[in-house]
């Protein structure tokens, strides 16, 4: 019974001391994610290779637990959007300005050196940068000037200085930019009568080319429509003379077999034209050849059965 014990008691310890060794193996390992590097310090000094401070890539490695901490940087895109600035024009109107950053850790070692790997810090450090220097952009300019056409060369002043003051934290700024731009009440006004004009002017200038454009396709379409009507009404008579001269020759063609036929056709047709309507006129008979046989007196005789 006591050896049953004993035994019991051993495969126990033995489970323990390897449940602890696990343990321990597991503690010694780090993982590094994706988009993030990792530094290591040992009783509070970085750990260094060749006189720099050691970056752990993304990946798997080894440190020694209780004795070495991990310092995890995340190299990600960082940003921040900073609401409501009140900053002086030249003239000391003040204009409202909403602009956001956006940066990426660039130096490792030199960021974990100034801002102790805190992204809060950073953000604090490139906030207060980056007012001065809008301060000072804005404040050697006229209101006039910020309002229409400088904001652009303010935004790139800004990305230039932003990111050359940057660099003493290890950052690398991408962007910034001006998101709102408040005016002071006494001046919006006369902004938005500026902007609606501008607008005006525009939409004048438009109507004005599509006038432009409408005369001259108008224009097209009479010529196109006198020209083509000079076509069609000497195609109309060149058809009509090729028929007249048709007829003509059909005409020619009927007759010329019986002119004396003809002849009393066209007097029967000139009668007719002549005697309508039941019109009376007194003519002279030698006029109507037809009877030319009685005016001669020589009467025809009566056929005798």
């Amino acid at each position: 019974m006591a050896t049953q014990n004993q035994d019991s008691t051993v495969f126990t310890t033995r489970i323990i001391i390897a449940l602890v060794i696990v343990l321990i193996g597991l503690s010694t390992i780090f993982v590094v994610q994706e988009g993030r590097r990792a530094l290591v310090s040992r009783f509070g000094r970085l750990m260094t290779t060749d006189g720099s401070i050691q970056v752990f890539k993304p990946g798997l490695h080894f440190h020694i637990p209780f004795v070495d901490s991990v310092k995890t940087i995340d190299m990600r895109l960082q940003g921040f959007l900073v609401p409501s600035e009140r900053i002086y024009t030249q003239e000391q109107k003040n204009v409202r300005v909403d602009y956001y950053v956006r940066y990426v850790v660039d130096d490792v070692e030199r960021f974990y050196l100034r801002t102790g790997g805190s992204i809060y810090k950073a953000n604090m450090i490139l906030r207060g940068k980056i007012n001065d220097t809008l301060r000072e952009e804005i404040g050697k300019r006229q209101l006039n000037d910020v309002i229409t056409g400088q904001r652009g060369d303010i935004m790139q002043t800004l990305r230039e200085k932003s990111n050359q003051s940057a660099e003493n934290i290890g950052i690398k700024v991408i962007d910034v930019r001006i998101v709102k731009l408040d005016y002071p009440q006494e001046v919006s006004q006369s902004v938005f009568i500026r902007m609606r004009e501008a607008r005006e002017r525009m939409a004048t200038m438009y109507r004005s080319e599509g006038d432009s454009e409408s005369d001259i396709i108008r224009a097209k379409g009479d010529a196109d429509v006198v020209r083509i009507m000079a076509k069609s009404k000497q195609a109309a008579a060149d058809i009509r003379a090729a028929g007249d001269a048709k007829a003509a020759e059909i005409y020619h063609q009927a007759y010329s077999k019986n002119l004396s036929f003809f002849e009393f056709m066209r007097r029967m047709e000139l009668y007719d034209y002549t005697l309508k309507d039941n019109e009376t006129m007194l003519m002279d008979l030698k006029s109507f050849r037809v009877f030319d046989q009685l005016v001669d007196g020589q009467v025809p005789k009566k056929r005798t059965s």
